[in-house]
Formats: structure tokens, sequence, C-alpha cells
């Protein structure tokens, strides 16, 4: 299908082995994306992008006054494997892509878990606010090498590579034979990091200058600064899983914060709900050898019971035959905000149930039933 706006496309990028050097990804079907275009008619090539022009025999500069394009530091090279050498043939016309890099860092923060995304607000420019980092990826240079110095650069931050999300093809509105080629990436940081900071760009930089650097929630419809900037956001959202753990007619509660609740959390990108939730189980109770029975709730329906959430959530009834004493505490694992938080794990009656999260549970009742009939 063709795109609604100026011949985009938006694919996604298969796994890329470590250490693999950028080079033309292969043909995608071309898909519609509704995306934000806050960056209007300004200028889109970089200064030192060489740019093919019809009739004459080699390529030239172009300048620019955008702040967002890079300057790539070879000596004249053009950025990427597929500029290639230019024809001397006065007639002939080859097609010239600029390869770049926007990251999309998240975090977990430190106090409420809520995933956040990494924003960086220009101190000098008010309107240039909520851009996401990213630039060009220098010759020779990897997707996941670009990734790193492009966040170092522009926010000072060590980041490490997750995943690769895709890639958006666009060609310049000024030269049918000129391409862009977006990779976006998702990142995470190797270490803690602060709420907000400033961070100031080194003047060698195109887009020098002190920058506040800040984290946004993740929430489904957000934007960001910059011409299709937010392509992959979507990406971002995680499923939230919740599990009815019984063992027979008892269901495995946790008492954490003055209440009860029961073991939940996000699934990683790469897990399925029922691997996110046999996961979460183990991190947060110790228990194993669980068994997924049913969905109780799908997102639907879990929004309807409980109300909107920040997370698409699914409820699960699953079973273990894993030998646990009817009380004990037990030290979280994983990665989340909770791991190193000692859980205090327990099995109730089905019928004698508490509170979950502080409110009767609707789906108590309805597993209460299901099992009553079994």
């Amino acid at each position: 299908m063709r795109a609604r706006r100026g011949g985009l496309r938006r694919r996604r990028l298969a796994p890329l082995a470590g250490g693999t050097r950028f080079g033309r990804p292969a043909q995608a079907n071309r898909s519609a994306t509704g995306l934000r275009e806050d960056e209007g008619d300004r200028a889109r090539l970089g200064s030192g992008e060489a740019i093919r022009r019809r009739g004459r025999g080699r390529a030239r500069a172009v300048a620019s006054d955008a702040r967002r394009r890079r300057l790539a530091r070879g000596s004249g090279e053009l950025p990427g494997e597929e500029a290639g050498a230019q024809s001397e043939d006065a007639g002939s016309v080859q097609l010239i892509v600029r390869p770049r890099v926007v990251a999309y860092v998240t975090r977990e923060h430190p106090a409420t878990g809520a995933d956040e995304l990494l924003v960086i607000d220009s101190l000098d420019e008010p309107d240039y606010t909520g851009v996401v980092p990213g630039g060009g990826i220098e010759p020779g240079e990897t997707v996941e090498d670009a990734l790193i110095r492009e966040v170092r650069e522009e926010t000072g931050l060590e980041v490490r590579l997750v995943r690769e999300l895709g890639v958006l093809e666009q060609p310049g509105r000024r030269d049918p034979d000129f391409r862009h080629e977006s990779y976006f990436v998702h990142a995470v940081p190797t270490g803690p990091t602060e709420d907000e900071w400033e961070h100031l760009i080194e003047e060698n930089e195109i887009e020098s200058g002190p920058v506040r650097c800040r984290w946004l929630p993740i929430l489904a419809g957000m934007s960001v600064h910059g011409r299709n900037r937010g392509a992959f956001l979507d990406r971002l959202l995680r499923k939230r899983v919740v599990a009815y753990v019984t063992r027979g007619r008892e269901l495995l509660v946790i008492d954490y914060g003055g209440g009860t609740e029961l073991p939940a959390g996000r699934i990683d990108h790469d897990e399925s709900l029922e691997q996110g939730l046999v996961r979460e189980v183990e991190e947060e109770t110790g228990v194993r050898r669980v068994r997924v029975v049913g969905e109780l709730a799908d997102a639907g329906e879990f929004a309807r019971l409980f109300g909107p959430g920040a997370h698409e959530s699914h409820a699960f009834h699953a079973v273990t035959d894993a030998e646990t004493p009817d009380e004990w505490e037990h030290d979280v694992g994983g990665s989340g905000m909770d791991s190193g938080l000692v859980y205090p794990c327990r099995w109730v009656p089905l019928d004698d149930c508490p509170p979950l999260w502080g409110k009767p549970d609707p789906l108590v009742d309805r597993l209460r039933q299901s099992i009553t009939e079994e």
C-alpha cells in the first residue's frame, strides 16, 4: 500500500548480528503512518550531504540551516555504504542514501515503575522541545555504534542497545535522487539516571548548545518533536499481566505496602503474555512450575472492570503443583523497580479472599465459580 504522505515507508528491521555494519535493508512493503510533522518545511539536507544534480558530472555539498542534520566527520566521504561513487556520466543519476539513527531511550521510574522516554529540550530555542536523540550514521559505524555515540554526545548518558525497532524510508523533498533511511532503535541506560539534568553539546556539533534532558511517561498516542521521529513510539508500549495462581481452592497473594496484591508486571518485548506471567510469578514469589490455564480477562474487559490504566492489562488463571509453605518471604528477582525487595507471600482461601489492591476483585468471584464447576 502506498504511503499517504510523500512516499513514506515504514517497516520493521530484522535483528542484526552484533557488529553488523550498515548496509541497504531488504525491500519492504509500503504502509501508511499517521505521524506528526512539527518541523514543517524546514531544510531537510544536512551540511556536507552530497546531492547528485541532473546534467552535472560531480556531486556537490549543499549547506543547511537545519539543526538536526549532522555533518559526518569523514573528509568528504559520502555517509553510508549506499552513497557509493557518483557517475561521471552527465546523463546518469544514482540514488544517494543518508542513513541516520533515532534513539528511543527508556527507563522505569525508580519510584513508580512507570515506563519513561528520554527527550531533550534546547535551552536556547524554546520551540525546540521534546526531541529524541539521534543523528547521522558515520562511515564505518554500525547502527549500535551510532546509537551509543549520538546519545552520549547529545545527553551525556551511556546506553546499551536493546533492539532494533524498524526503518523509515523517505525521499528527499528537494531532490528525487536523495533518500533518508532512519534506523529506529530502543536502548536503556547502563546505570541509574537523574529525573532531569542539563548537558552542553560540544560546539563542534551542528546542534551545539545547552540542553535539558528529561523523562516523559510513555503513553498511547504520545508524540515527540521532529518530522516522523515518533514513527515507532507505539512499540514502546508494554503489556501487563496479572496472575491468579491457585493451589486447589487457595489463591497466591503478596502482602505489600499495607495491602494485599497479586503477582503482576509488564512483559518484555520478546515474551508472550503467558511467558511473561510465568516469569513474573517466579520473580515476585519464587513459585515455579506454574501452568497457565486460561485468560480470565482480556485488555478490554480488564479496563471495563478496573478502569483504564497506564498499560494494557491481561488477567490469567494459572495453577502450580510446586511444594510451598502456607506463608513465606521471598527476595524479588529480575531487573524491575521491585528487584531486591522482600515480599511476604501466602495462600488465602478463595472463599475468604481479602480485597486486592484495596478493593473487592470481581475476577476472584469468577475464578471461585469456575473452580467449583470443575
